[in-house]
């Protein structure tokens, strides 16, 4: 393909996923469960009224515009209180500003507020598969292969429905985060280039102030891929600085809280399922499982055994993951589309389809494509019925599931 083809299919992808995102939250309002400023995602999200608007203060607030959005954040005294890091709102700030420059509504919950995280969510996406594209092209996939990849990563996963539905959640920020840091460290000249380092170590500090629990699998990464303790020590003097430099904004939070530098602010939340893991219930329920809503993240995961000498990095990461989520006391993720958690790592498993991407005759990639088209079409039919929560009478409620699917199976069809 040339240059100017790659262009076009970079434009033709944010237009589509722009008109995916605005169509979906068209109907949705201040108020509303599925508002971009509601929940959780207010809780990543008050940050940056707080510090642009109202001074942390929270006497300066609206009246009851806690509740109003969702109880994301709350407040004690005047103090604004939330306990979600503050590294989705550090991403989505360039974007806040051109809402607060242009809207006449400045108190920082009306829509224009609510649209800078629709543009947010696709912009992050859109650099992420950018970056996705060259490290697969660094390992000799062709250009249409690797698009037909990430066509099949972005639409026949749950990544989709947190950047069109759920753009205010942390989960595609993480992704972006890690996609930047698996761009650096697997670069051929990672360890004797000063400005590869230099960006490897940001990343690693953006990580840390977006989901502090996801710098486990970053360390892993960097462990397995550069086990000589040397190169961990070169590394770690650009790894530190930096994340020293993304944590002091969330240590100055906290010290305005409760006047220390550290806080536990899930403290009533923990893993009390660590000696009994719901392992079966995190990739097989009905309710929140990866594979019964993302079914190609299954072909995913088994084209790890294939070759596991290969795919040692993805396979531990992938255990890892199952021991934290599946020992979590909310090992379903709450109201989650899929195992949503998984959206975060997703960068690290591309790394394992050079080996086999590149074994592929064009006839087996017409057959994979065909495949990935059902997994696409499986996944978005969720997507546009899906409500948010899953509303069985169990985790395991199968007639619930099937009937979501039925609730309108051809909605993939009318572009919706």
């Amino acid at each position: 393909m040339k240059k100017i083809h790659y262009i076009l299919v970079v434009g033709v992808t944010f237009f589509i996923l722009l008109f995916l995102t605005l169509n979906k939250n068209s109907k949705t309002y201040f108020g509303n469960y599925h508002y971009q400023l509601w929940a959780d995602k207010m809780g990543y999200h008050v940050y940056l009224p707080s510090l642009f608007i109202y001074d942390f203060d929270a006497s300066k607030f609206p009246d009851k515009i806690a509740d109003s959005t969702g109880a994301g954040f709350s407040f004690e005294g005047n103090k604004v209180v939330t306990k979600y890091p503050y590294g989705v709102a550090l991403l989505q700030s360039p974007f806040w500003m051109i809402a607060h420059i242009f809207s006449s509504d400045k108190t920082g919950f009306s829509q224009a507020y609510a649209n800078a995280i629709n543009f947010a969510a696709v912009t992050y996406l859109l650099v992420s598969l950018i970056l996705l594209f060259i490290v697969l092209k660094r390992h000799q996939v062709k250009g249409e292969r690797s698009i037909l990849i990430l066509l099949a990563l972005t639409f026949g996963t749950n990544l989709i429905y947190y950047v069109i539905q759920e753009g205010g959640m942390s989960h595609i920020y993480s992704f972006f985060a890690f996609t930047g840091f698996v761009f650096f460290v697997t670069h051929p000249a990672f360890l004797t280039n000063k400005k590869l380092l230099i960006g490897a170590a940001l990343f690693l500090g953006l990580i840390l102030s977006i989901r502090t629990l996801n710098i486990v699998f970053a360390f892993t990464v960097l462990l397995l891929l550069y086990p000589n303790i040397k190169s961990l020590f070169k590394f770690s003097l650009y790894a530190l600085p930096a994340m020293v430099l993304f944590y002091v904004p969330q240590a100055v939070y906290y010290y305005y809280l409760n006047g220390s530098l550290v806080m536990d602010s899930y403290k009533d939340e923990g893993f009390i399922h660590l000696f009994h893991p719901k392992i079966i219930e995190v990739l097989f329920a009905a309710q929140s499982g990866m594979f019964p809503y993302t079914p190609l993240m299954l072909l995913l995961v088994l084209g790890l055994f294939i070759k596991p000498s290969l795919h040692y990095v993805q396979l531990i990461c992938f255990a890892i993951y199952l021991l934290i989520y599946a020992s979590w006391h909310s090992y379903y993720l709450g109201c989650s589309y899929g195992h949503r958690a998984i959206i975060d790592i997703l960068p690290i498993f591309i790394l394992s389809v050079p080996s086999w991407m590149n074994k592929l005759s064009n006839k087996q990639v017409y057959i994979l494509s065909g495949v990935l088209l059902l997994g696409i079409y499986v996944n978005m039919t969720f997507v546009n019925v899906y409500d948010g929560c899953f509303y069985g009478k169990n985790e395991w409620d199968w007639d619930e599931y099937i009937q979501l699917f039925l609730r309108d199976p051809y909605s993939v069809f009318k572009f919706v």
